[in-house]
């Protein structure tokens, strides 16, 4: 009988006892356990704060197949932060036409508290936008290009971005 009643109250001590502990620590806020106040002033910083994101330049590897885009991702967070997968839709501006769809290489992109790095994107032709790239090449002129649906994976979150970026180029074939 006095094993058993041991037995309870150890029982009773190991499962209650944290809670108290954590009701004496934390007071009246318990949710505190889960989302502690500097959480969720990192979180509140990536809703108001977002990543600057410009143009750099493209590189032609082949214009028959694919494409390189590069851009400058700048991290203004107190935090570093990973890009760990990045795809987009892209369409030929002035024509509308899908040309295909761009992936992040050389990832996860590790991009220290204020700075920036490089991001490599390789936009694979479909065959409707080989021939609009064609088409463009040989009439020696520039290309711009929208980029839409745009899903990319952060700090192991995946966000996807309903809003089109337009005419990010010029992109000259010739």
């Amino acid at each position: 009988m006095k094993i058993g009643l041991l037995l309870t109250t150890v029982l009773v001590l190991t499962s209650v006892g944290p809670v108290i502990c954590a009701a004496a620590i934390y007071g009246n806020n318990i949710s505190w356990l889960i989302l502690p106040p500097s959480t969720q002033a990192t979180m509140d910083d990536f809703q108001n704060v977002r990543l600057y994101v410009s143009y750099v330049g493209y590189n032609v590897s082949d214009p028959e197949k694919e494409l390189w885009v590069f851009f400058d991702v700048s991290n203004p967070y107190n935090i570093s932060i990973s890009i760990t997968n990045i795809t987009m839709q892209c369409y030929c501006h002035e024509h509308g036409i899908y040309v295909g769809e761009a992936e992040g290489k050389v990832l996860p992109l590790q991009i220290p508290q204020n700075e920036t790095r490089r991001l490599n994107m390789m936009l694979t032709f479909t065959e409707e936008g080989k021939s609009d790239v064609i088409g463009h090449n040989s009439g020696g002129g520039s290309m711009y290009l929208d980029l839409k649906d745009v899903v990319v994976t952060i700090q192991g979150v995946e966000v996807q971005f309903s809003g089109d970026v337009t005419e990010v180029g010029p992109i000259s074939l010739s």
